[in-house]
């Protein structure tokens, strides 16, 4: 739908309008729907309050019953008085009980032998009415004198409601009855004005029949005659001198209806209904509380014609003020809007309006100013974020170059060096290294450094692509808690340092003359421990390194930690935990591997298997961990004799080792062994301050020369060496068939 008039508002005047309306509609639903709202709650507050009256009204009753059952209980159980209705000396029985019921307040107290007979009755001076007296032959009567029963109800008797109390009085001796004691509380007009009082509620009390029996409720003329109740049913106004069946049906004694509205004495009433039980949970009468609504009926009127008119005070005032509001606040978008199309056409840098409110207005008002502002730093921030782009691109090139380095590389050495290498051209330095820790020293040592320009050291020309020169730096060693790789090390936090003179932490070698300018160093961490560092050294062109550097060589160093962690697994899948040598099941696979080379380039295999003389006495004698520091003493010897990375030495198992000698003829195998028995022979192991030595005996095979299969080199093997032993042991021998 199209608005025309609407449209054509200023936007003060459409803010105005839009207020107004929402405030009327507001108004005027609360106006229209104002009497249902207060009928609802004047009905449920009146109800409230009669619920709680009739509460009362139950509690003050069944106190009543307290009050009887605790006074029969104070007559009945006094001796003298159970003697003096045996012996029916009514001068004492009134005597006494007109003491009880001036201190207990009683109403009625009857005194009847053992044979039905009324000894006596103490009645109050305002109860004297043969309707309250208690027949003879009455079932509570009959039931304390025959099955000395106690009993406390409501009773309907000769049309009057009333509160009758009965206990026998039973002989102490015989424990038969000797009579018994009524105590009655007429429900009557002075009960009514009682519960009045109690709970500032009028108060109706009704018969079996719903007739009325008592009233605390007061006609015109201050009476309590009242007659003609007038219920509405259906529709229709009634007039009714008992209750009407549809709120309490007399013949089956069932109340129908908890709430009503009626009017009797010419005067509206809300009356709440609740019935008065039996012990037989029959009803005996019906309670009801009567509160008259002429004055809540006003009260209500003026306070819902107060709020009407208070409504309508509020629209005219909500009006007034939206005006004058929305004129003063879309003020200056009048100025905003001409300086936009300023903006609009072109002019950014002259758009500047003054800002003179800290309001959604003023908040725009800013926001315009700041556009063109905004929009320079918006270029040079794109600017910016084409490098990094290009940076990260790069990065990922770099560890792409990584990647595909690890599926083709299987050398641990040659790959790491391939990363290395990648690092400095990643960043631009001159040259990196990667230091691990000894965990035996305690010592950061460098492992593998690599470099893409000459520089000095131990004042030579160090050309890091020479793999000699950078091997021999490889090595060099410093404390884990000292200098900047101490630190990362320690706290597994990298850092940059740009000014390494400037910095207390760092620590030069002392065999070193290389200046060390600037350095970013990072944590190498397995299963979030650190284990070493990788440091990168002198960024070229006298720069500094970036933030953009240190996430290149984070990434990088991850991807190491990788590598090391899967080559540290590795090696302890098949190195000997002990003596560091490799175990028997790798042993078997790279004699495999050997043979199969030496058949396919016709070239020779020797192995040499190698055993402690004596070792099962030399541990009864010694212990089993001098044992194992004999085992890991030969194993020792043999790594240091054999060639690094050609000669294949393992535990082959207990204390007989193994040594596969690739490309080794059967005179070079025996000037080895040779070496290695005299080295073991050679060796001292401290035990309880004393030297202690040990031989070994050696036996060595050859292929092809002295067998063509694995099974039989090995076989050949260790039959040379059981002849070493035969011969007197520490002896080395070559397989004679």
């Amino acid at each position: 739908m199209n608005f025309v008039f609407y449209n054509n508002l200023k936007l003060y005047q459409k803010i105005t309008v839009v207020i107004f309306t929402m405030v009327l509609l507001t108004a005027l639903s609360m106006y229209l729907s104002s009497n249902y709202i207060f009928k609802q709650n004047f009905e449920l507050s009146i109800k409230k309050r009669v619920s709680e009256t009739l509460e009362v009204t139950h509690s003050i009753i069944e106190d009543y019953h307290n009050r009887a059952r605790s006074a029969l209980g104070i007559i009945t159980l006094t001796p003298e008085f159970v003697n003096a209705v045996t012996a029916a000396n009514l001068p004492y029985i009134r005597e006494y009980l007109q003491i009880i019921q001036s201190n207990l307040l009683l109403s009625i107290i009857e005194v009847y032998s053992k044979n039905g007979e009324l000894l006596t009755r103490i009645e109050a001076q305002n109860i004297q009415n043969e309707k309250y007296h208690t027949l003879a032959q009455s079932v509570l009567l009959q039931d304390a004198f025959i099955k000395l029963k106690k009993s406390c109800d409501i009773e309907f008797h000769n049309g009057a409601l009333q509160i009758k109390a009965v206990m026998p009085v039973v002989s102490p001796s015989t424990f038969e009855s000797e009579g018994a004691v009524v105590i009655t509380y007429p429900i009557n007009h002075y009960f009514a004005d009682l519960l009045r009082c109690i709970t500032n509620t009028d108060v109706l009390i009704f018969n079996p029949e719903g007739v009325p029996a008592a009233s605390a409720v007061l006609n015109m003329h201050g009476q309590r005659e009242f007659t003609n109740f007038e219920f509405e049913v259906e529709g229709f106004k009634n007039k009714y001198q008992s209750l009407p069946d549809f709120i309490f049906d007399s013949k089956t004694k069932k109340l129908k209806e908890k709430y009503c509205i009626a009017r009797f004495n010419d005067k509206s009433y809300a009356l709440g209904f609740s019935p008065l039980y039996k012990s037989d949970h029959s009803v005996s009468g019906i309670i009801a509380c009567a509160i008259p609504l002429e004055k809540l009926y006003e009260v209500q009127n003026k306070t819902a014609d107060f709020l009407k008119g208070f409504l309508l005070i509020i629209v005219f005032l909500t009006l007034i003020i939206s005006y004058l509001f929305n004129r003063g606040l879309t003020g200056p978008l009048s100025i905003l809007t001409q300086k936009a199309q300023i903006v609009k056409s072109g002019q950014i840098d002259d758009f500047n309006i003054p800002v003179t409110s800290h309001d959604e207005i003023g908040i725009l008002t800013d926001t315009f100013n700041q556009m063109t502002f905004s929009l320079k730093i918006m270029m040079n921030e794109l600017t910016k974020t084409n490098k990094l782009l290009e940076q990260r691109l790069f990065e990922i090139k770099v560890l792409y170059d990584i990647s595909q380095s690890i599926n083709f590389i299987s050398d641990t050495q040659e790959l790491l060096s391939k990363i290395i290498q990648k690092t400095i051209e990643a960043v631009d330095a001159h040259h990196s290294s990667i230091m691990l820790l000894n965990d035996t020293t305690d010592e950061l040592e460098v492992k593998i450094i690599q470099g893409i320009a000459p520089h000095k050291f131990n004042d030579q020309k160090i050309d890091f692509e020479n793999p000699s020169i950078t091997g021999a730096l490889a090595g060099a060693r410093i404390r884990s808690n000292l200098g900047i790789a101490g630190a990362v090390f320690h706290s597994a936090q990298p850092l940059i340092i740009n000014d390494t003179q400037k910095d207390g932490r760092f620590h030069k070698m002392p065999e070193s003359n290389y200046i060390i300018e600037n350095m970013i160093c990072v944590p190498l961490i397995s299963n979030n421990k650190p284990y070493g560092v990788i440091n990168v050294v002198n960024k070229n062109g006298g720069m500094n390194f970036s933030e953009n550097d240190l996430h290149v060589i984070t990434s990088i160093a991850n991807q190491i930690s990788l590598i090391l962690e899967k080559v540290k697994l590795y090696e302890q899948s098949i190195t000997d935990g002990m003596t560091k040598l490799f175990i028997h099941r790798y042993f078997q696979a790279r004699l495999d591997e050997e043979i199969i080379r030496a058949r396919r380039y016709q070239s020779t295999l020797s192995l040499i298997m190698l055993d402690v003389d004596h070792f099962k006495r030399f541990n009864d004698t010694y212990g089993h961990q001098m044992g194992d520091v004999v085992l890991i003493g030969v194993a020792g010897v043999v790594q240091s004799l054999i060639r690094n990375n050609i000669d294949i030495p393992a535990r082959y198992g207990g204390e007989e080792f193994a040594v596969i000698l690739p490309e080794t003829d059967i005179e070079g195998a025996y000037r080895l062994a040779e070496r290695i028995r005299f080295e073991i022979s050679k060796k001292e192991f401290e035990h309880n301050h004393k030297k202690v030595n040990v031989t070994a005996s050696i036996g060595i095979a050859s292929y092809p020369l002295h067998a063509t299969s694995k099974l039989d080199l090995i076989a050949h093997a260790d039959l040379a060496l059981y002849k070493s032993k035969e011969n007197g042991r520490n002896k080395v021998s070559i397989y004679e068939p």
